[in-house]
């Protein structure tokens, strides 16, 4: 696909116009209507499911979330590669999480920590998400939940950052609620 060199280059924005010509005039829109008008049909749907991909990922990277959630849905129903069917769970997770809606973001990140367990990556993820989903009121779970949850990473990742970032972050935040129930 050409708009994946402009992606890797960092160019997003050329990179969806030249993913959207494949998506919009590709072969793969064709099968729909007739399964003639391409002759490798698995090539086709890989391409195009490589071009919502890599549009999901630049629209992520411009921080355009909403259409890069739609792509990522897209990618999670439709989608045949085991890797963008997984990266796709944790990113979803990421773009409702850049939207400041913590909640979905647990959620998706719930998801992906149950489905793999050892993806400690995930799991930070979704402890610090939990922190914020808490402080911004999206969440009932009490803050000795959270800790216990990042402890649980930091068993696993003692110098995992995120998850020490986040019970430092919890702390501050208690301490301030508690400052401003004493004044």
């Amino acid at each position: 696909i050409r708009g994946k060199a402009k992606y890797d280059t960092g160019k997003y924005s050329e990179a969806i116009k030249d993913f959207n010509k494949v998506t919009e005039d590709g072969c793969y829109n064709k099968l729909t209507k007739k399964l003639d008008d391409c002759n490798h049909v698995e090539n086709c749907q890989r391409s195009y499911e490589n071009a919502v991909w890599y549009r999901a990922m630049s629209m992520h990277a411009l921080k355009k979330y909403q259409e890069a959630i739609k792509d990522y849905d897209w990618i999670i129903s439709n989608g045949k590669s085991a890797y963008y069917l997984i990266m796709a769970t944790e990113n979803l997770g990421r773009c409702y999480y850049g939207l400041r809606d913590y909640k979905s973001a647990m959620n998706y990140f719930e998801k992906e920590h149950k489905k793999y367990p050892n993806n400690i990556h995930a799991a930070a993820l979704l402890c610090e998400t939990k922190f914020y989903a808490w402080d911004a009121l999206q969440s009932d779970e009490k803050p000795n939940a959270i800790v216990a949850f990042c402890g649980q990473v930091l068993q696993k990742d003692p110098d995992n950052k995120i998850a020490k970032k986040t019970i430092n972050k919890l702390a501050a935040s208690i301490k301030q609620k508690i400052d401003v129930l004493n004044d």
